[in-house]
């Protein structure tokens, strides 16, 4: 199921700055859908992942200012992650993908 634009809104609102599991904020709300389904959806309202460290944030977020940079990943996660792309190593989790 679809969810409403103004549910899109209420669940990123509620995913912004937090870790938080989808399908469990999609039961605290009464929403009934399949969370990867909703995760595709929250890309219309721009909330997204860190594929490190798991915490949702705006997509504008996920991007460096570099143009080479690894994109996906916050400020914070982003270096570990373009170490590892280099063949450095890191820390990176792999599960996001």
């Amino acid at each position: 199921m679809a969810l409403t634009w103004n549910q899109l809104e209420q669940v990123a609102a509620e995913l912004d700055g937090t870790c938080q599991e989808l399908h469990t904020l999609l039961a605290k709300l009464g929403i009934v859908a399949d969370p990867e389904a909703v995760e595709d959806q929250l890309l219309s309202v721009n909330m997204e992942r860190c594929r490190g460290c798991g915490w949702w944030m705006d997509s504008c977020e996920l991007v460096g200012d570099d143009i080479d940079s690894v994109t996906g990943y916050c400020d914070q996660c982003r270096p570990a992650a373009e170490r590892a792309c280099m063949g450095f190593g890191g820390d990176v989790d792999e599960d996001w993908d």
